[in-house]
């Protein structure tokens, strides 16, 4: 297909001719970390904060989004629709033979320290199991987002021993949004970040498998369309342009029209409404002080160098984030920061400082 072979490029590294220019404009780039050391320590690291999210944050305290209702899909909405996850927890626990199932379950209702992370999810013994998947699949996806955030570095700003620590963030950025809680969180922080990451290189057959799977996770992934509609004119071949953004919009139609149809009976609503919330929650002095203190000094070093800093990152960032605010602001509790997963991998990288040498993509 004209489209794919014109186009097309390997996920996980930039193109042979972008890369070679920009280790000569850079000089010798620093060695990696070895796979199994990364691998180790990015296992470690998201182990901790999957540890410290179901502690500290509300995961499972919502009624209307209980874990055992997310799975069986009497949730109620908007939650029931960010199916991934819970799906994908059900499908694992309709694979698992009966037998090893009890048994699990008898593990970990004896196990005092699983008992004791469990019911931070606000689950019952009986539906023990059911977390455990739920956990795996979160854990898996804090993994995945190390090596995607990296992978995004290293396309950005090129390979070497800081796109390896630049892992870290991609992993720990998340953790000042942990007061507010959801078993899809990580997956959306994930795609995001695999979405991007594909913009950047433009590795379209990938984009669109990552879009198809965002379609299940969360409705936000249109914004991915409204980034790609931005980023990209001009950028590619207008037949490609409007052929992939015909993909995205008629995808999204078709698995928003399938969820909303499917769960129609549901209780709750598809939007809820929170900008009067908003205008309350100016009162509250020292929070209203603090997230502007920290949202005035994100915004300074995200604008430092602005002009030396990827383009598609500050076009994504420019596409992205004023819808998500007027988002943020209508249908959004306050200071409900998490709602902003789907941006934060650019802003991360956009906060560091700008590199001088030529950038290898985006």
């Amino acid at each position: 297909m004209e489209l794919d072979s014109a186009l097309a490029a390997p996920l996980a590294q930039p193109s042979t001719e972008t890369s070679a220019a920009s280790e000569r404009a850079a000089g010798p780039v620093s060695r990696s970390l070895s796979r199994p050391v990364f691998a180790a320590g990015t296992l470690v690291l998201a182990s901790l904060v999957l540890v410290l999210f179901v502690q500290v944050s509300s995961l499972g305290a919502d009624p209307r989004a209980a874990l055992a209702a997310l799975m069986d899909g009497s949730a109620s909405r908007p939650f029931v629709y960010r199916r991934l996850v819970p799906a994908s927890a059900r499908l694992l626990l309709a694979w698992t033979p009966a037998g090893l199932e009890a048994s699990l379950g008898e593990a970990l209702r004896a196990s005092q320290p699983w008992g004791a992370l469990l019911s931070h999810m606000h689950l019952g013994e009986r539906d023990y199991v059911k977390g455990v998947y739920c956990l795996g699949l979160m854990l898996a996806s804090l993994v995945a987002q190390a090596y995607a955030f990296r992978a995004l570095f290293a396309a950005s700003y090129g390979r070497g021993r800081r796109a390896d620590l630049a892992a870290i963030w991609g992993v720990l950025c998340a953790v000042p949004f942990f007061e507010y809680g959801y078993i899809y969180d990580f997956t959306t922080l994930l795609l995001s970040t695999l979405s991007w990451l594909c913009l950047v290189q433009r590795s379209w057959r990938w984009f669109a498998v990552v879009y198809l799977v965002g379609c299940l996770n969360k409705e936000t992934v249109i914004l991915v369309s409204l980034a790609f509609a931005i980023t990209q004119y001009g950028r590619v071949p207008r037949s490609a342009y409007w052929g992939w953004l015909g993909f995205q919009l008629g995808a999204f139609a078709l698995v928003r029209w399938a969820l909303v149809h499917t769960y129609a009976a549901n209780p709750g609503l598809d939007f809820e409404w929170h900008a009067h919330d908003h205008w309350i929650a100016l009162s509250w002095a020292w929070p209203a002080l603090t997230s502007a203190a920290w949202i005035a000094n994100l915004a300074r070093l995200v604008g430092m160098d602005w002009a030396r800093k990827p383009v598609v990152l500050r076009g994504t960032l420019s596409a992205v984030l004023p819808p998500m605010v007027v988002l943020f602001l209508l249908f959004g509790y306050p200071y409900e920061w998490r709602v902003f997963y789907e941006i934060l991998p650019v802003v991360v990288l956009l906060a560091g400082p700008a590199r001088q040498e030529q950038r290898v993509a985006g």
